[in-house]
C-alpha cells in the first residue's frame, strides 16, 4: 500500500507542478479543506445507503465518492470506491460493515495527510 502522503502530494505536483505560486498554493489549500470536511457526510449517506441495500443510491455514493479521492490522489480509497461502485453496479453489494471498515480505515489515513500537506501549503502560500 503506498503512502498516502506521497501520493497526494504526487497528485498535487500534477495539478501545478514543481513550485506552486500563492494562489496555486490556496488553491490546493481550499482542495485538501473541502475534502475533508465534505466527505465524512458523504460517507454517512453512502453507510445509509449500504443499509438500506440501495444499488443506485451506493452506485451514486461511490462514483462520487471516487472522483474526489482520486481528484487529491488518495488511490487506496480510489479503488475501494470503485470496487464498490461496480458491485453495486453489477447488481450486489460488498458485505456493508467490512466494506465500510475498509473505507474508514482509508479515510483515517488520508484526511491527517490532507490536513497536514494544506497547513503547509497555507504557509507556503503566505511566503
Amino acid at each position: 500500500m503506498e503512502d498516502p502522503a506521497v501520493a497526494v502530494r504526487a497528485r498535487l505536483l500534477e495539478i501545478t507542478g514543481p513550485e506552486p505560486g500563492g494562489p496555486e498554493c490556496a488553491l490546493l489549500v481550499r482542495l485538501l479543506t473541502s475534502y475533508t470536511v465534505k466527505t465524512p457526510p458523504a460517507l454517512e449517506r453512502l453507510a445509509e445507503a449500504l443499509a438500506a441495500g440501495d444499488l443506485a443510491a451506493v452506485q451514486d455514493q461511490a462514483h462520487a465518492l471516487k472522483g474526489s479521492a482520486a481528484n487529491i490522489g488518495a488511490a487506496e480509497l480510489t479503488d475501494l470506491f470503485g470496487e464498490l461502485e461496480d458491485a453495486a453496479r453489477d447488481g450486489h453489494l460488498l458485505e456493508p460493515r467490512a466494506t465500510l471498515d475498509r473505507i474508514h480505515g482509508a479515510y483515517g489515513r488520508v484526511a491527517p495527510v490532507c490536513t497536514r500537506i494544506a497547513g503547509d501549503l497555507q504557509q507556503e502560500a503566505v511566503r
